[in-house]
């Protein structure tokens, strides 16, 4: 294959890597940031979720069995909840950890007690109109609140339940076990009475901030249950809020995942720019300059390839054939052991040349030696002044 066609495959072999490469790395990104995303979604339950999002993770097979993504679950296991799909005629097609105190088939009555109270029995009920597959379905999320259990509970172990500072010890302790707080409010927002309270929640505890939780409970620590003792006073219960997650840190937490992806695809591109660099070095910059190095022998007159330190030809192994580093160039070491071979058939031919001429010149010199002798010794006879020739001597001389 001649040299050209070489590099052009070469060169477009390497950037095909590189594309593969880049693509690789962005298509990993994307599912990296995509389970990211979906983790922090489902660590808010099922509070954020959306109509589309449900209907991206559900599906139905051909015979009729309900195909559900983890993250679904996952998202329900946040709250330790229940997730039911009903059909148009309130029947349960589907259901994930669903209690036995739920119905599995809903009256219309049922449906509308839950569209206004979004509760069903003692859950706390989220619920969504989906459409699957052309069919239109009810999705049902189910879950208890633990500050509604702890109301709950102080109610049993309470006769007055407006009394905190009555309260019994086992309940104190209780309700610090549970990590909880108790609030008596009276209609304008004041804090009558409380058990394990703290400052900053005191601050929260009015009609405005409550109504906020209502519609973005994730966006607060504590989960917060109220309960309206007259129309002058009620009670509120605070526990810690598992599904907490503020739209400011998830868009941080999402904001950071983003930029770790990024430093990740230009730390892997540094690196293969790195190593591409060496790559290149030892693929094209050392054979290149074992030739540069070759053609300044040449034009010094050594005619013959640099050798390394034992004396063999840099880009030859023992076997005298190329080694692997230089085979890419072999047309042009080829090339270069020719010139070299037909420099020093030169070379001998011109010595060769001018062996033969001071040969040439040196038996012309010893023929023309003998009679210029004579005709130099006649001249100096003839030039003498000591003589008189005679003209026959003269002649004979001539």
């Amino acid at each position: 294959m001649r040299l050209r066609w070489k590099f052009l495959f070469h060169f477009f072999g390497q950037m095909l890597i590189v594309i593969l490469l880049l693509t690789v790395m962005l298509v990993a990104s994307f599912f990296y940031l995509d389970s990211r995303f979906s983790d922090a979604e489902s660590n808010s339950g099922l509070t954020k979720a959306t109509t589309d999002t449900l209907e991206a993770y559900l599906d139905v097979s051909e015979d009729g069995t309900w195909e559900v993504d983890n993250f679904l679950k996952k998202s329900v296991d946040k709250q330790d909840g229940w997730m039911q799909i009903i059909d148009s005629k309130g029947k349960t097609v589907y259901s994930y950890s669903v209690p036995k105190d739920v119905p599995k088939t809903h009256a219309k009555k049922e449906l509308l007690s839950i569209y206004k109270t979004k509760k069903l029995n003692q859950y706390k009920v989220n619920y969504w109109a989906i459409n699957i597959e052309d069919k239109s379905y009810l999705l049902l999320s189910g879950w208890k609140l633990k500050s509604e259990q702890l109301l709950t509970s102080i109610e049993k172990r309470e006769q007055e339940i407006d009394a905190p500072a009555h309260y019994q010890t086992s309940t104190i302790d209780y309700i610090k076990k549970e990590k909880g707080a108790i609030y008596l409010l009276d209609s304008n927002g004041n804090i009558l009475d409380s058990v394990n309270g703290t400052k900053s929640e005191r601050k929260m505890m009015n009609q405005l901030e409550l109504l906020k939780y209502s519609s973005k409970p994730w966006n607060y620590k504590r989960e917060i249950s109220v309960k309206i003792l007259d129309k002058d006073r009620w009670m509120v219960a605070t526990v810690p809020n598992p599904v907490y997650v503020t739209d400011q840190e998830f868009n941080k937490s999402f904001l950071k995942v983003v930029l770790k992806a990024m430093f990740l695809i230009m730390a892997v591109l540094f690196l293969y720019i790195i190593w591409m660099t060496v790559w290149y070095m030892f693929r094209f910059g050392l054979p290149i300059f074992h030739t540069i190095k070759w053609l300044v022998n040449l034009s010094k007159g050594k005619l013959e390839e640099p050798k390394n330190r034992k004396g063999l030809p840099v880009s030859k192994n023992k076997k005298g054939k190329i080694k692997q580093p230089y085979r890419f160039f072999g047309e042009i070491f080829e090339s270069m052991d020719q010139l070299t071979e037909t420099l020093r058939r030169d070379k001998r031919n011109r010595e060769k040349i001018q062996a033969t001429r001071e040969e040439w010149i040196a038996g012309l010199s010893h023929d023309l030696k003998t009679p210029l002798s004579s005709i130099y010794g006649y001249s100096m006879m003839l030039e003498s002044k000591q003589y008189d020739w005679s003209p026959e001597e003269v002649k004979e001389m001539g």
